[in-house]
Order: C-alpha cells, then sequence, then structure tokens
C-alpha cells in the first residue's frame, strides 16, 4: 500500500497538535486554599463573578483573590512554591502556574501579580528552567530558595535565601538587577527613586517573622502527594516512632528524596 505525501502530512499535522494540546493540558496546576483566616476574601474565576473563598478551594491559573481588612489567605502551591500568605487588604492574580515533568524533572513556571496590598511565602530551590516571579508596578522579584515578604508597592524582604529584583526607576526604559540576600530589603524608594538594598531594620525583621509564622500546612500525609525536594526548614515535624525509627526536628536527618523512607535517628 502506497502513502502519498498529502497523508503523511495531515497524520504529521494531527498527531503534533494532539501532542501539543496534551502537553499543554498537562501543564497547567492549580493552588490549594489552606485557610482563610480573620477576616473574608474573595476568588475571581476568568469570565465568571467574584465568589466567597474557602478552605479546599482550587485556585486555577488566571484567577484573582482579593482580601478584606483582615483576611489572610494561606495557599499550598506544591511544586510551583509551595507556600503562600496573602495578607489583608490586598489583590492578588495569578497569572501563571505551571508544572512539566522533563526527564523526571519538575520544572515549575509561577507568576504572581500582586496589585495591592502585600504576599509573602516560601520558595523551594529552583531548578535553573523553573522561575518564580512575583510582578508588581514598580519591579519584578525572582525568588529561588527564599522565604520573602513583598508589597505591591515594590518593595520585598528576604528573611532566608536570595531574591533577584529587576526595577526601572521612573523615567528609565531600562532595568536594574538589584540581589537582595537573607536579612536584606529592596526599597523602590531608595538611593533617591533609582532602588536600592539595604540590611532590613529590626522592626522590619520582626513583622516579617511575625508575618512568615504559624503557615497552616497540610498534614504530611497530602505533602506526600507533591513533595519535591525543598529546603530543610520545610521538613514535616513527625511523631517519634521506635518501629519505624522517626523522630520530630532537630532530631531527623532532612528529607531529601522521599519523605516515606525512615529517618536515621540520631542521638542528641
Amino acid at each position: 500500500m502506497k502513502f502519498h505525501g498529502r497523508y503523511w502530512k495531515k497524520l504529521f499535522v494531527s498527531a503534533g497538535a494532539l501532542l501539543m494540546g496534551c502537553a499543554a493540558s498537562a501543564g497547567v496546576t492549580t493552588a490549594t486554599v489552606q485557610a482563610v483566616s480573620s477576616g473574608a476574601a474573595e476568588y475571581l474565576k476568568s469570565g465568571a463573578a467574584w465568589q466567597v473563598l474557602e478552605a479546599g478551594a482550587a485556585v486555577e491559573e488566571g484567577s484573582k483573590i482579593r482580601t478584606d481588612a483582615a483576611g489572610v489567605v494561606d495557599l499550598d502551591l506544591g511544586a510551583n512554591g509551595p507556600w503562600l500568605r496573602i495578607s489583608p487588604a490586598s489583590l492578588v492574580e495569578f497569572v501563571s502556574l505551571r508544572q512539566v515533568d522533563a526527564a523526571g524533572e519538575v520544572i515549575s513556571t509561577t507568576k504572581i501579580k500582586v496589585h495591592q496590598g502585600k504576599v509573602g511565602g516560601v520558595v523551594r530551590k529552583l531548578s535553573r528552567a523553573s522561575q518564580f516571579l512575583v510582578v508588581t508596578d514598580q519591579g519584578t522579584f525572582s525568588l529561588s530558595g527564599a522565604e520573602f515578604v513583598g508589597t505591591a508597592d515594590g518593595q520585598v524582604t528576604v528573611q532566608k535565601g536570595e531574591a533577584a529584583v529587576l526595577y526601572a526607576a521612573a523615567g528609565q526604559k531600562s532595568l536594574t538587577r538589584h540581589a537582595v540576600q537573607t536579612g536584606q530589603t529592596f526599597s523602590p524608594k531608595g538611593n533617591q527613586g533609582r532602588g536600592e538594598v539595604m540590611m532590613t531594620s529590626a522592626a522590619l525583621a520582626a513583622e516579617v517573622a511575625l508575618y512568615m509564622d504559624g503557615f497552616d500546612l497540610p498534614p504530611s500525609n497530602d505533602i506526600a502527594k507533591h513533595w519535591v525536594a525543598g529546603p530543610f526548614w520545610l521538613a514535616v515535624p513527625r511523631p517519634f516512632d521506635e518501629a519505624q525509627g522517626r523522630q520530630n526536628p532537630p532530631w531527623i536527618i532532612p528529607q531529601i528524596e522521599e519523605p516515606l523512607i525512615p529517618a536515621t535517628k540520631i542521638e542528641p
């Protein structure tokens, strides 16, 4: 049986379209609301009306969350984070939430636009192909392996890890890169409006530490479903079990491969 060139062309085009469709659907993911505390929050899906946001809701790419004057929202972003907290009186847009499994490596792309208010969270150490971006009207933060708090006016404080800030002062078209390390804050108002990295003040450091404290983490069995290698401070506390050889921090080895494998007990 002979197949003409036109047949093969149609076959390849159809197969390519099918593969592209599968890749697109597999790449888009969601964030899960872990808690809505203190006040209230609302959620806007693309093309829909604002609705009340509650714990357990799935937040899709392209959606927005807004909080009232007392509302706080904690989210689990999975491999795209994992943790994000939205402050009271904030408006946040989830521009991109994507994950692709390439040769056993999770490549994630997270882009969050802070229109109003403040966000903070924990970002795992990312691969070179992955990115976690927080966008504001004043600049963009790129984060990896960091605990941070950032505001809509372009300020970002790094409690642990590091961030890269791309910022253009008023009247300038070119972006300037600023490296923000542990214990530092980038302020777009510093250096006469050109942006400046400075040591975080004691008052701001205390505020950030309080902000980062008490994330409402999901049960460890939920974490295991989407667990990826991360910083040691994300190790999940586990009750002591003599049969399994497990014990709470600081007497466990941080998770580096699979959280269900018993950790070796270390004597104090």
